[in-house]
């Protein structure tokens, strides 16, 4: 979708919130929202901002969660039937100008349509502390504007214009005194801090723009106006948040400054609830495993010193984790922004993806960020074409151009050697550090389990899919000591040979000459799953009898076939009833029944009873096991990342259920034998089964 598409789309939504500021004073309309509307599966609540705000405003919906309608089926939520949608905007390539940028139009769906969802936290609306946050943010508003002695606003009416006025006074440097002082900017920006800190306004007795204002909105650039001013708003309100965590004193967390002196990091928002402790559904269970493993939660902020360090350590050690929870898949809500400083070095705002090993496969934090700080920087000097694209202009002569390219990499290159000298600094401190920290580098340093490969040199490495998927390159076999070659349960399996080295995959690799390698934890989780065995029968046998037991890798593959089948003929509409058989399982643990299911094969059951993984044991230490095992026997039958993995951890879709259901509540349409109950059954039953 072009840009002058999804711009013309924006016509309609401009005038309903035009209307609304003709006719009550406020974007918001007759009922004006409470909190403002956020994406409630983000992890992290983020507020809309600019265009994406406005249509959100023009729905009309009170309910501030809103929820990508693809996620709710990604995450198994219902939504009822004839749920109204609304289409927000999500944009690309921005960087290269608005001409070559493209977007598209993503439908979302309200809190209000989506079912099974948990209770909303009460929100509090003009609290103290709501108007605090507010006050913060006019501080650092008013100090660029050369305010010397900061006033304690006498309310929210004197606090919302002084807002605005140093919204005003802000965009003046850019613009000049005469165009802030006419723009829609400042007050939508005054507006957009009260809806994001939680403060109400009377906007029919405080009108939000003057009549001056006002005129902008009228005739055929109106909407256009709109849009411009809203973006520009939320673009001041995200500089006066991001400048308040790097300034405030409030926001900073000392360590105690033995170590890493110079060391400053700034963690500007997260989406892992494991680094927050913040997460949508599962914020108390967080809290519940961190206090067992004595783990803190990280707050946005600015972290200095051991503070710094210990904060780096937490995001290596949740982005193994996340990998290792995931087996290797890519997960949306892991981005992480931080800043990083050491001395004269500095790396601003990079957003890292926690769950996707960026920091790699390292034992300590600072080999990991050595790895991540150049990223960027050499995949732009490698892409000299793509360097010559970004950088050329049409105003310039060839020559003009061809200089800017080797002046970018002279940058560059600068940057990659500062890079390797503050790896060198911190790692020598670090290495100081984690002398008397052995519990830490314990928990660093273990590995996240990815895909390795034995070569016997570096000359076996030929293959083109090798070299273009390989992670690290590991020299010694030292860090993966008792580790094995060939199948774990083959005889033959061998020791790795001192003179070869280990390549390092996030994927798995067709190679030739290299023979996978198994880890010590991934041989003791192998023998762990000989300790688990399905007894199972099939219609036809006496299910009272003595069932059929098959052990450890074949049981596996015994519940993966099933379930598969299970899946795969539910999808096949109208499928003989004589494809169906009924079947018996019985899930054992060192030989003691843990859980049984009786299902149709073919009706979607299994996958219904068991969308995701395996059963749990009661015991938790025994079930960490058995859930380890099943793991790591998923990820080494998970060809070209589907199969094992993708029906084990994948919630299966059964729409055959669905269609049934709709047939059986026609059927006793036609027989005149529905009530409201049984509907309300009925749409209930179809929406949830299957996921």
């Amino acid at each position: 979708m072009t840009a002058d598409e999804v711009f013309a789309s924006r016509e309609e939504v401009g005038r309903r919130i035009i209307a609304n500021i003709q006719d009550y004073g406020t974007p918001d309309g007759k009922k004006e929202f409470a909190e403002r509307p956020y994406n409630d599966l983000s992890s992290m609540k983020y507020p809309f901002t600019g265009a994406n705000y406005l249509r959100v405003l023009a729905s009309g919906e009170q309910d501030p969660r809103w929820y990508k309608l693809t996620d709710t089926k990604r995450f198994g939520f219902r939504v009822r039937p004839g749920a109204e949608t609304i289409e927000l905007e999500s944009w690309k390539h921005l960087e290269k100008g608005i001409q070559q940028a493209t977007g598209k139009l993503e439908k979302y769906v309200n809190a209000r349509y989506v079912m099974d969802l948990p209770p909303k936290e009460p929100f509090l609306l003009d609290h103290g502390e709501n108007m605090d946050k507010a006050v913060r943010l006019l501080r650092f508003a008013e100090n660029p504007a050369k305010q010397q002695d900061f006033v304690y606003p006498k309310g929210k009416e004197d606090l919302f214009y002084r807002l605005a006025n140093a919204s005003r006074s802000l965009m003046a440097e850019e613009v000049g005194e005469e165009e802030a002082r006419k723009s829609l900017v400042p007050p939508l920006a005054a507006y957009l801090a009260f809806k994001t800190v939680g403060l109400s306004m009377d906007y029919e007795k405080n009108p939000l723009f003057s009549e001056g204002q006002l005129e902008q909105l009228e005739g055929e650039r109106g909407a256009r106006n709109l849009f411009h001013a809203m973006g520009k708003a939320s673009s001041i309100l995200s500089r006066l948040r991001t400048a308040e965590l790097t300034l405030f004193d409030g926001y900073a967390h000392e360590g105690q400054g033995e170590y890493f002196k110079d060391l400053r990091v700034t963690l500007f928002y997260s989406e892992a609830a494991e680094l927050t402790g913040k997460g949508v559904h599962n914020e108390h269970q967080l809290r519940e495993e961190s206090a067992v493993r004595q783990r803190n939660f990280y707050a946005p902020g600015v972290y200095k010193q051991e503070a710094a360090y210990e904060l780096l350590t937490a995001m290596l050690r949740v982005d193994k984790e996340r990998w290792e929870g995931n087996l290797g898949r890519h997960d949306s809500f892991g981005r992480t922004k931080i800043s990083v400083e050491n001395g004269n070095f500095q790396l601003n705002e990079a957003v890292i993806n926690l769950g996707r090993l960026e920091f790699g496969n390292q034992p300590t934090a600072i080999r990991g960020l050595g790895r991540r700080l150049p990223m960027e920087a050499k995949k732009e000097l490698e892409d000299e074409e793509g360097m010559r694209l970004h950088l050329f202009r049409y105003d310039c002569t060839l020559e003009e151009n061809s200089e800017a390219v080797q002046t970018r990499q002279k940058e560059l290159q600068k940057y990659l050697v500062e890079c390797e000298a503050t790896r060198l600094s911190l790692y020598a401190e670090e290495r100081k550090y984690l002398r008397g920290h052995e519990d830490l580098q314990e928990e660093m340093g273990r590995y996240a389990p990815t895909y390795l490969y034995f070569y016997d040199g570096m000359e076996s490495l030929t293959e083109e899919h090798v070299k273009n998927n390989l992670m690290e390159i590991h020299q010694s076999t030292m860090p993966f000591q008792n580790a094995r070659v060939d199948s774990p349960e083959g005889k033959s399996i061998g020791e790795l040979s001192e003179d070869g080295i280990i390549v390092e995959s996030k994927w798995p690799l067709r190679t030739e000459k290299g023979r996978p390698v198994y880890t010590e934890k991934e041989l003791e989780d192998y023998k762990n799953l000989d300790r688990f065995s399905i007894a199972y029968r099939e219609e036809g046998q006496p299910f009272t009898a003595e069932m059929p037991i098959v052990r450890g890798d074949r049981a596996m593959e015994k519940f993966i076939g099933h379930k598969l089948e299970d899946a795969a003929l539910s999808m096949i509409e109208n499928h003989p009833q004589s494809y169906e058989v009924g079947v018996k399982m019985e899930f054992r643990y060192d030989d003691k029944p843990f859980y049984s299911i009786r299902y149709t094969e073919g009706s979607g059951e299994l996958n219904r009873r068991l969308p995701v993984g395996m059963p749990h044991l009661e015991d938790p230490q025994e079930d960490r096991k058995f859930q380890e095992a099943v793991h790591t026997w998923a990820k080494f039958h998970n060809e070209n990342r589907l199969d094992a993995c993708t029906l084990l951890y994948s919630k299966s879709w059964v729409p055959v259920i669905e269609r049934r259901e709709k047939k059986k509540l026609a059927l006793a349409k036609t027989k005149g034998q529905t009530n409201d109950n049984m509907q309300k059954v009925a749409e209930q039953k179809a929406a949830g089964m299957g996921r």
